[in-house]
């Protein structure tokens, strides 16, 4: 017998099916090749750079690599506050970056600059006002990502200018790409790698200090030292949502030291600048900042009383009551009081400051605080 030609029908069922096929390899590629130059969106000089049309971009139409932090604004105008996008946080030599933040100021913003790091020449870059006004508004910018090494983190830095010449700035990230990004990164983002360490960071109370050690500090803990510069000279972590503060100096990390800010994690400075030495390495996950703003510092004051006799200590490690009976802890501050009695005598009880009971007392520092120890000797 003479052999059948395929029916029509199957020869329209795998034309759609080769349609559908060369459809998904092309959004693929699409994917995973560098962004094309169309239309510039944003309206801005090129500060002197080779002059290139960026893809168009806006707020509304991130890429899955961008990253957002919040902003809380500091004490003084100008403020950043609201939002800081910045998109991608991952890139390469040739990807085009932005970077979108809200500054605030009644006397007007006149200029907001972005300084981005490189092996070579940083880059700056002016941004522009796209969304509401100089008193209160979006500023934007882009630029080519250049001269950077793979596997590296380099900082941004964002500086507002208000029209009395006065100025703040913050300071963010972003991560070199070790290898191309593969389609499944493309769509769902990457993460830093992270180390850890297993002493908790302790500081004085006030003046300079230094990290001599590796140590961290505890997720969602604020700690910091007051009227002081800070000196990083070993490993640093930051758990997530930990907050390192220096008031009335600056923080300067030594060479050949890495420093960790795990999510959400926040390190406040507010004179010069938050680094001053090259050659450390800073591995910072999402939503990380560091930022120049004022702080504030309350005192603790611990007091004993009664016939007995013990030693009362804090968590962070600040007080040791012994000798050290008041110190100053960073607004916002966790504090965990523990009385420990002398062998001949016995703890009776907190009183004070929000302190009762005999276990530990833990406060949230708000306020200058007196809290007192009631130790009484054993009786047999």
């Amino acid at each position: 017998m003479k052999k059948e030609k395929a029916p029509f029908k199957k020869i329209i069922w795998f034309s759609i099916l080769g349609i559908i096929l060369v459809g998904i390899v092309v959004f693929i590629i699409a994917l995973l090749r560098e962004p094309l130059p169309g239309k510039n969106s944003i309206s801005q000089p090129n500060n002197g750079q080779a002059n290139f049309s960026p893809p168009t971009w806006g707020i509304n139409r991130l890429s899955p690599r961008a990253q957002t932090f919040s902003i809380s604004g500091g004490k003084d105008y100008p403020k950043f506050v609201n939002q800081l996008v910045l998109d991608p946080r991952n890139v390469r030599n040739g990807d085009y970056q932005h970077v979108s933040i809200w500054a605030k100021d009644p006397a007007g913003i006149k200029d907001v600059k972005a300084t981005i790091a490189t092996d070579k020449n940083d880059q700056v870059v002016n941004l522009v006002l796209k969304e509401g006004t100089p008193q209160e508004g979006r500023w934007q910018g882009y630029w080519r990502v250049r001269d950077i090494t793979s596997a590296k983190t380099y900082t941004i830095s964002i500086k507002a200018i208000n029209n009395k010449g006065k100025h703040t700035e913050i300071t963010t990230f972003f991560n070199g790409l070790a290898k191309p990004l593969s389609l499944m990164e493309r769509i769902f983002g990457t993460k830093t790698a992270l180390a850890g360490f297993s002493n908790m960071c302790s500081f004085s109370d006030s003046g300079n200090a230094d990290i001599d050690s590796n140590c961290y500090i505890p997720e969602h803990s604020r700690t910091g030292i007051n009227h002081g510069h800070l000196r990083i000279k070993r490993n640093l972590e930051l758990k997530k949502g930990a907050l390192l503060g220096v008031e009335g100096g600056d923080i300067t990390i030594d060479p050949d030291t890495t420093v960790t800010m795990e999510d959400d994690s926040t390190i406040i400075f507010n004179q010069g600048r938050a680094v001053h030495v090259n050659g450390y390495i800073l591995k910072a996950a999402p939503n990380t900042v560091i930022k120049k703003a004022h702080l504030t510092f309350y005192r603790l004051t611990i007091h004993k009383l009664g016939s007995g006799t013990g030693v009362v200590t804090s968590q962070p490690p600040k007080i040791n009551c012994g000798s050290a009976c008041s110190k100053y802890f960073l607004s916002g501050a966790s504090v965990t009081l523990n009385a420990v009695p002398s062998p001949s005598s016995k703890f009776v009880g907190w009183s004070g400051g929000g302190c009762s009971g005999k276990g530990a007392c833990i406060l949230t520092i708000n306020g200058n605080k007196t809290v007192t120890a009631n130790f009484a000797k054993k009786t047999y």
